[in-house]
This record gives structure tokens, sequence and C-alpha cells, in this order.
């Protein structure tokens, strides 16, 4: 019997038990671990926590001016997405859990549904460091631009689909629309927000290191995402696709083939994003063919990490030494990240220390109080 209540005891769990639809009775346990990988990566994401006034702003309120019209705008766009698709999959993460059984995934999903909402705040945080009482006027984009709010009713649907079949009571109904929700959530973490994070480093590569503050927030948001978020799902994914016990060993090849019909769909939709980002015209890294090509090369490497074939060709998704650029910032271990970036992160909770004219002496210093600061 299964428990549908808040909390039951009706019988001792099983030995392996499921990830979703277990008979745990939601009882949350840290003695006996039958996912070691969820317990490690949640002891890896615990220790990441952060708050978005650990990065000063102050910088990008004068660096703003530098950039043009046109980078303005890519920027404003970018941020208003992030900053609703953020919003919207803490919700999910949080709905998801009602579903999972086992332990360690509960409380592995409560830490990164909460991540979520930090790095959702971080965005209007930041908006308000930077413009002040102007900054309704940058955020209410979210809410206006007719693109961004089609983007976000593709995003909802199959979350919304979730919802309607949990009203059957129906295990079995709910089975295949919950894959699919994690399946979209996957690849909204490793390939649009990558995507995202890519345009707001390319423009602060271009202008100079003009928006300082929001490139390293993303540093941090990106760090969360890749390191935490997806090999979470991956791994979630892989158990139910090729562990038989998990109950959704029927539903496999369904899946399997909505995962690639998603990822098509889903970057016929990032291209026109893209193309919408990029209609008054490209510079530097931000060019539609990078662009293009990155979250070709993202879409490939997920379907890789899930022991899937890649669709796309080397040609559609060579980005070169694209992706050391990329990877060296989100990476905190990168010893190669400019010091412009890496000198606004905050050494104490709630006390922001930033001096941008100030050059670093020790690098290796640096780093360490970096690392021990988000605990890595």
């Amino acid at each position: 019997m299964i428990c549908d209540k808040i909390i039951c005891v009706d019988r001792v769990p099983q030995e392996e038990e499921k990830l979703f639809f277990g008979d745990s009775g939601h009882v949350t346990r840290s003695d006996k671990i039958s996912h070691q990988f969820f317990q490690k990566i949640y002891e890896k994401g615990f220790a990441d926590f952060w708050t978005w006034k650990v990065v000063d702003f102050s910088h990008d309120a004068v660096g703003w001016e530098s950039i043009d019209e046109k980078g303005q705008r890519i920027f404003l766009l970018n941020n208003a997405y992030q900053t609703l698709m953020d919003s919207g999959v803490y919700n999910e993460y949080f709905y998801i859990l009602k579903f999972v059984s086992n332990s360690e995934l509960a409380t592995l999903y409560s830490t990164i549904g909460f991540q979520e909402v930090i790095h959702a705040n971080s965005y209007s945080y930041g908006l308000a460091q930077m413009f002040g009482a102007k900054a309704d006027e940058k955020f209410n984009l979210l809410y206006e631009d007719e693109v961004i709010k089609s983007r976000l009713k593709y995003e909802v649907k199959f979350s919304s689909d979730l919802a309607e079949a949990e009203k059957t009571n129906d295990e079995e109904q709910i089975k295949l629309p919950l894959a699919k929700t994690i399946v979209t959530t996957l690849f909204l973490e490793k390939v649009k927000f990558p995507n995202s994070f890519f345009t707001t480093w390319a423009i602060n590569d271009y202008f100079d290191g003009a928006i300082q503050g929001f490139s390293q927030i993303l540093k941090l948001i990106a760090y969360d995402e890749l390191t935490t978020h997806v090999p979470t799902n991956i791994q979630v994914l892989k158990t139910l696709l090729y562990e038989k016990n998990q109950g959704f060993a029927k539903y496999k090849d369904e899946i399997i083939s909505f995962i690639y019909d998603y990822i098509k769909t889903g970057i016929i939709e990032e291209d026109r994003w893209i193309d919408y980002l990029l209609k008054d015209g490209e510079f530097g890294l931000l060019t539609k063919e990078t662009m293009k090509r990155f979250i070709r090369y993202q879409a490939n490497d997920m379907l890789r990490l899930l022991k899937l074939k890649p669709i796309y060709s080397k040609e559609e998704s060579d980005i070169g030494e694209v992706s050391m650029w990329f990877k060296g910032y989100y990476d905190i271990n990168s010893q190669n990240n400019a010091n412009q970036e890496l000198s606004n992160i905050s050494y104490k909770k709630g006390v922001v220390k930033n001096d941008i004219n100030k050059k670093l002496k020790n690098i290796k210093g640096f780093l360490w109080e970096t690392k021990k600061l988000i605990g890595v």
C-alpha cells in the first residue's frame, strides 16, 4: 500500500526504496542510504549555499552606461526571461517532491528548490542595486514582452499536464507526465539556462567588464545548476530508465522518444529566441552561429550523459575554444577567471567587500577564500 498521507507508518519500507511512489511513508531517514549518489550531491549542494547579497553590483550601475542600446536590450530581455524561469522551476521542484518516496532524493530536491529561490531573487536584487527606483521599469519586461510570454507557455505545458494527471489519483497515469516534467526541467537547466549565462558573460566581455556583478552572480548560479541540479536529474532519469524495479520500465521507449522530440523542438524554440535577441545585430561572441552551435553542443552532451546517441553532427555542434571560455566562467575552481569577475565575491556572508580598483596581490590566497565561501 502506498502512503497517500503527509506521513504514515503503515508498513516498513522496502530495502531498495523506489525514487517515486515507494512505500517509505514519507519518513525522512539518514541511517539507511539506498542511493549514495543523491546523498553525495546533496552534501555538496548544501555546502554551496550562498545568498544574493554576497555580490556587489555597484560597478554595474556605472558600467551600464558603457553598454550600447543593442547590448542593453539583450541583457534586459535575457534577465527577464531568466527571472521568470527560475521562479517557475523552484515551484516545479517543490511540486515534484509530492511524488518522491526516496529520502535522499527528497532531501536533495528540497535543497535544489531552495537554491532556485535564491537564484530567482538574485536577478531582481541586482537590478535594484543597479537602477534603484527605476528597477521596476527594467524588470517589467517579463510582464510585457510577448516573446517571453510565448516561451513561458511552452515551458509550463508539461508541468500542467502533470497537475492534471495527479487529479486521477492513479499512479500509472502520473508516471509518464512526471518523467516528462523531469526531462523538461533537465533541458531547461542543461541547455536553456547555459545559453542565458553565455549571453550575459559575452556582453560583459565585449564591453570590458561593464556588468561584473551580474557576471559574478551568474557564476554562482551556473555552478549550482551545472554541478548539482543537472547531475541530479541526469541520475534520476537514468535510474528510471535503466532500473526495472523503479516501476517506469514499461514507459522507457516512450520516455526516450519524448527526450529526442523535446530536444528537437526545444532547440527550434531556442533558435527563435536567439534570432529575437540578436535581431538588431551581433557582436563579440554573441553571434547567431556561435550561440546556435553552443545550444546544440549542450543538447548533445545531455544525450551523452543519459547514455543516448547525439542528434547533432560535429559541424552543427562544434564550438571549439568557446567551451573552455564558458567553463572558465562558471568553474569556480579555475584560476583562469578574470580578476574583475572574481573580485565581486564577498568573503563573509552578509558583508559585501569590493574594491574594483584594488589589484589582487595574491591570487592563490584569493581563490582559497572564494572556495571557502561556497564550500568547495
